[in-house]
């Protein structure tokens, strides 16, 4: 497998997309980090020692509320958005928040808080089988959105399958952004801003290589 070529890819795909691509990637930030960050200074404990406190209480199960009802379907849209990147498809903004309707919403709850605790369950033997089931489930999302007559239980069993022999090579993909990584850092996390849409698009490449998938399939 050629990770430059996958890259190459990512980076084609988002050829004349870069300002969308970065838009919506701060807009998909602000939401899942900037929001809960706001919550959890509104509703600072008044006594930090005290988990019982009745502030953390009710701060945890807002930060809870917020990452089943809200968090899960924004980054299954995340996912729709960069998908339509890579397919040559009119990505959208609207694309970020385009599975909070109909039954998608319930659906992308429910891969997202399935995979969660699958992956926390086999974290809880050792980080090492944590990591390495979070890869065997990493395509989930994808395969969701390619086969919406799957149940999140299916596309979760079926990326396990499809990437059985895959692992590594993902894992290796993924080394090779290190240095992207720490670019990153020390532009004091701007980089991030182009280096998340790249990172995601160049997975989905890796997801359409190993899958036989076409670039010219359509999000349903």
């Amino acid at each position: 497998m050629s990770y430059s070529s996958l890259r190459q890819a990512a980076r084609d795909s988002l050829r004349g997309k870069w300002g969308i691509a970065v838009g919506v990637t701060i807009l998909y930030l602000i939401l899942v980090n900037g929001v809960p960050t706001i919550i959890d200074l509104f509703l600072k404990p008044s006594d930090p020692q005290n988990e019982l406190d009745g502030v953390s209480l009710l701060n945890t199960l807002i930060q809870l509320l917020w990452w089943i009802f809200v968090y899960a379907p924004l980054i299954i849209g995340y996912v729709v958005f960069i998908m339509k990147l890579v397919r040559r498809q009119e990505a959208e903004t609207g694309d970020l928040f385009s599975r909070f309707k109909g039954e998608w919403y319930l659906r992308s709850i429910g891969v997202v808080v399935l995979q969660s605790i699958y992956i926390a369950l086999w974290s809880i033997l050792l980080i090492i089988p944590g990591i390495i089931k979070s890869y065997s489930y990493s395509m989930a999302y994808y395969i969701l959105l390619d086969h919406p007559e799957y149940s999140a239980f299916q596309a979760i069993t079926e990326s396990r399958k499809l990437m059985n022999g895959h692992k590594w090579q993902l894992f290796v993909l993924h080394l090779t952004f290190i240095g992207w990584f720490l670019l990153s850092f020390i532009s004091l996390g701007i980089g991030f801003f182009w280096l998340i849409p790249y990172f995601n698009a160049a997975q989905m490449q890796f997801y359409l290589k190993i899958s036989g998938q076409s670039t010219e399939a359509s999000i349903r």
